[in-house]
């Protein structure tokens, strides 16, 4: 394998201020204000207005306040309401026209918008124009590296907002292509990161909550110490996949895993029942991670066993707790696909293509899949994941076929993971 950089620093390193965000919401309110004819507002609207202008203190009231004067003024409610995604990736190609359209609309209309939010516009115009031009580099660097190769799959990773518009270039450049976008993308609010986690991907931390793995391995508490800087330039977030935490993190879903499927007899031959289910204490340990092999035990159908995290380092050294469970089919052997026994890629993408579907939990994939399963000899016909309790840690999936939860004690775990 190997790797070709396919976009430019000054492409990507394109920063954003602190207004930008925001910018588009003032300008409309600024907009409507301008636009309005008070004469033209009914009591029932001066009365919602003085209503709203109450509070300013409280950030919902002056959302409120804001949105309902945007749409008041027909052309600013129908451009706010284009600006609302509801958790769907919009193109870029979608986003810079529109807020192009409403920069010349506050001049055109001598809207009064504060110096912050106009300077806020122009960076966000400068960033959307950076990143629709990045898509014209990254499509034809990557088209030069496939015609290398002709024989071997070329893999290009996007941003998902650059989808449609490398999809029409590779189509231009007649270049065959298949794109592969996570369900989770289409419509659902998962795909958006609170303010306290977007400040945490800054940081190079875990955007992980509290309790949730991410949490425990990147050595920070979730506890909000401050408002996010506005004054400060932000740019894309930088890749994690070089830091610790996120090395231990990867490992660590890794080796719980192994030991899992072994403790649920996956494998040909068969592994012993026993813990530890044929395992030696190289298969169990990594630099990073490390199961104790002494503290591996079955609990009933899961098997729980505690891990150190960076074991070797005494001031980041952590241990926690595991309870994992295999949901897959039994006696199931793994291996590589055999791309000579398949009669398309078409067949391979379905046959690989994860199966959790849009708006799905945890819980309610792996139920589903286990259902699906039971038809075909799982190990477990019937049952289901159960609903967590109180501050019990989340029932979270580690891979296809192995869900767990983590804690940083053993009695901090809940019963058993699946029920029936």
């Amino acid at each position: 394998m190997e790797l070709h950089a396919i976009e430019t620093k000054e492409q990507h390193h394109v920063k954003l201020g602190g207004a930008a965000g925001s910018a588009p919401t003032i300008y409309l309110m600024c907009i409507a204000a301008k636009s309005i004819d008070p004469r033209g507002l009914t009591r029932e609207q001066i009365a919602e207005l003085q209503r709203l202008q109450k509070d300013t203190k409280d950030p919902k009231k002056v959302r409120e306040y804001v949105e309902y004067v945007i749409g008041l003024d027909p052309w600013t409610a129908q451009r706010h309401k284009g600006l609302q995604h509801d958790g769907k990736v919009v193109p870029l190609e979608g986003l810079l026209p529109t807020y192009k359209e409403i920069q010349q609309r506050a001049e055109e209309v001598k809207a009064d918008v504060p110096k912050e939010q106009q300077e806020g516009m122009r960076d966000l115009l400068r960033f959307f124009e950076s990143r629709h031009a990045a898509s014209d580099t990254m499509v034809g660097r990557t088209v030069s590296v496939a015609k290398m190769t002709p024989k071997a799959p070329t893999a290009m990773v996007i941003g998902a907002a650059h989808s449609k518009r490398v999809c029409e270039l590779l189509e231009k450049a007649k270049q065959p292509y298949v794109l592969i976008s996570p369900k989770n993308l289409r419509g659902s609010d998962k795909s958006n990161l609170s303010m306290a986690a977007f400040m945490r991907k800054e940081d190079k931390q875990s955007i992980d909550e509290a309790g949730a793995l991410g949490a425990l391995l990147d050595g920070h508490d979730r506890t909000p110490k401050q408002k996010p800087d506005r004054t400060k330039k932000q740019k894309k977030g930088e890749p994690v996949i070089g830091e610790a935490w996120c090395q231990a993190k990867a490992h660590l879903v890794l080796l719980c895993a192994k030991l899992t499927e072994a403790g649920s007899g996956i494998g040909q031959p068969p592994p012993s029942s026993d813990p530890p289910f044929n395992l030696t204490e190289a298969d169990l340990k990594h630099p990073l991670v490390r199961i104790d092999k002494d503290s591996i035990k079955r609990a009933g159908k899961d098997v729980l066993f505690q891990v150190a995290i960076f074991p070797d380092d005494p001031e980041k050294k952590k241990e926690v707790w595991v309870r994992a469970a295999y949901v897959g089919r039994k006696q199931e052997v793994g291996g590589a696909i055999d791309v000579g026994k398949l009669e398309s890629l078409e067949q391979a993408l379905l046959d690989s293509r994860d199966r959790v579907v849009e708006g799905q939990s945890v819980k309610e994939a792996v139920d589903q899949k286990m259902a699906s399963e039971s038809d075909k000899g799982s190990t477990r016909p019937g049952e289901k994941v159960r609903e967590t309790k109180g501050k019990e840690p989340p029932i979270i999936r580690m891979t296809s076929d192995v869900i767990g939860q983590i804690a940083e004690s053993k009695d901090a775990l809940g019963a058993a993971l699946t029920s029936g």
